[in-house]
């Protein structure tokens, strides 16, 4: 089950533009099985199977989300946005259950500049920044942090007054499992040569992430065709540090296009 329901205002003025949205998310997800049980026991007549068939219906999985984003220009020249979620999932417990993550990006568009109109080699310049956070929640178990017992299989039983009977073995706990988050920091120039036909970007990223795996890519793609020349080189390096992990990585794009008679 699911809803999203999110309003969206819009103002223009002079050389400002800005839009705010506000919104509210809900989901809902259901989850059951089924087990036949232990086909090969013999059950005397007359008896209790003491593996029977059953029927599971796990807690059900609730996110709910709290989101506002606003975007500011000015003179199409000085771009902003600021962004904020809260967002709660039945995944944690009630300390755990909500978590905050803001963002913040701007931009500026180089090129606008008086002292660049005109400009026959330079077409097209754009700084970027950026800084937000980001959660995770979706882990294997949907009721980790709940005390959960499971049914013993047959050859596990005890017997009281000469009767088998299953045992509960509880389940691996952890009240304290909360939201992963990664915060992550951006800085970018898109650039454009001679009318955008030589253009690209060049973008650094450093990402702080919570019990998150390591990996390190070193990467170089080239394409090539009769009308265009892309190349991309994608470098990336992690470390980690007891519970947190780094992320560092450098994205170069160059591509031409050339006009084809």
């Amino acid at each position: 089950q699911t809803f999203d329901g999110f309003l969206v205002y819009k103002k223009e003025f002079d050389n400002w533009w800005f839009d705010v949205t506000g919104g509210y998310s809900y989901q809902k997800f259901e989850s059951q099985g089924y087990t036949s049980g232990e086909q090969l026991n013999y059950v005397p007549p007359g008896t209790e199977d003491p593996s029977p068939e059953e029927t599971t219906i796990d807690p059900d999985v609730v996110l709910i989300g709290y989101f506002g984003r606003a975007n500011l220009s000015f003179n199409n020249k000085y771009l902003l946005t600021l962004s904020y979620r809260r967002d709660g999932s039945s995944r944690f417990s009630e300390d755990n259950r909500w978590g905050n993550f803001p963002s913040a990006a701007f931009a500026w568009n180089i090129s606008e500049e008086d002292f660049l109109q005109g400009s026959n080699t330079l077409s097209n310049l754009k700084l970027r920044l950026s800084w937000g956070i980001t959660g995770q929640q979706d882990i294997p178990a949907a009721y980790a942090y709940l005390p959960v017992y499971s049914l013993s299989q047959v050859t596990s039983q005890v017997i009281i007054n000469g009767v088998p009977v299953n045992t509960g073995i509880p389940n691996f706990r952890n009240e304290d499992i909360k939201w992963e988050e990664t915060t992550a920091y951006n800085i970018g120039f898109d650039y454009g040569l001679f009318g955008n036909k030589i253009n690209g970007s060049i973008v650094a990223f450093y990402k702080i992430s919570e019990d998150f795996s390591v990996s390190e890519r070193f990467g170089l793609t080239s394409q090539f065709t009769r009308a265009a020349i892309s190349i991309s080189l994608n470098i990336a390096e992690g470390s980690s540090d007891s519970d947190k992990q780094f992320n560092r990585f450098l994205q170069i794009a160059l591509n031409s296009v050339n006009e084809c008679v």
